[in-house]
């Protein structure tokens, strides 16, 4: 489905009765919306190409992130904060080969994330003991 410039939504439905799909691609479908949720009905799912859609933020409740073996975020301004600790430890877990580049804040800009200590993962302006991941 990459490349796909009229693609806007993505929801379960069209997945319900496809449960065996092992690879999926959304990569360069533009501003495309995925509803939280809507890749969980894919138990085989282990490939999933996320890569320049101008997303900021990825939504943890997306899809089962546990069976997921490579997953493709480049080209997407992932903002770098608190709020992107759990992405942090599944690129991590998975050793994934392909990089997932913070936008922003500024001091992160360029960075893999999977390689940003924990710590420095953080919101607000100071580090409290809550928000740090």
């Amino acid at each position: 489905m990459s490349e796909s410039y009229n693609l806007a939504f993505v929801s379960s439905l069209p997945f319900q009765d496809n449960s065996n799909v092992g690879l999926l691609s959304l990569s360069g479908c533009g501003n495309i919306k995925v509803s939280s949720g809507s890749l969980l009905s894919l138990p085989e799912l282990k490939t999933l190409h996320l890569s320049d859609l101008g997303w900021s933020y990825i939504d943890k409740g997306l899809v089962q992130w546990h069976n997921i073996h490579l997953l493709d975020l480049s080209y997407n301004p992932l903002v770098c904060d608190c709020q992107a600790g759990w992405l942090r430890e599944v690129l991590a877990s998975i050793n994934n080969a392909s990089r997932a580049v913070c936008g922003k804040p500024e001091h992160l800009a360029g960075r893999d994330i999977k390689n940003i200590p924990s710590s420095q993962l953080r919101c607000g302006g100071s580090v409290t003991e809550e928000q740090t991941v």
